[in-house]
This record gives structure tokens, C-alpha cells and sequence, in this order.
């Protein structure tokens, strides 16, 4: 995530290329964003790849609300 004035930058990896959610995530989030921050002028969000995403990089509340620990 990149913080400039009146924009945001975030840089999202979804958990495989194919996820057919990631329209609907990356709107939610703009839309969340722009709620929480109304004198944002833009929000961009870029899908990238690498790192690969693996259980690994989940939190450890993550973890805990999927049952994992």
C-alpha cells in the first residue's frame, strides 16, 4: 500500500489467477475506501502476482478465524 495525497495505491494478490471474486473484492475495496476516506481522489489497485500467495503469509488471527490453530 502507497499513501500519497488524495490517492491510494495497493498492490493485491488473490489467493490463485483464477479467483472469479476479484472484480467484486476490488470494488468492494475501493468502495470501503472511499467511504472511510471521502477526500480521496483515487483509489488504484493493481492484481500482481508475485510473491505467490500461500497460507503462509495469513496472519495469525486469519489463522485462528478459519480454524487453522
Amino acid at each position: 500500500i502507497k499513501i500519497e495525497p488524495g490517492e491510494i495505491h495497493i498492490q493485491l494478490t488473490m489467493t490463485t489467477p483464477t479467483c472469479p471474486l476479484h472484480e467484486i473484492i476490488i470494488q468492494n475495496m475501493k468502495s470501503v475506501l472511499h467511504q472511510s476516506f471521502p477526500n480521496l481522489d483515487a483509489v488504484n489497485v493493481e492484481l500482481v502476482w508475485e510473491p505467490l500467495w500461500t497460507p503462509d503469509r495469513m496472519s495469525v488471527i486469519a489463522k485462528k478465524q478459519l480454524g487453522w490453530l
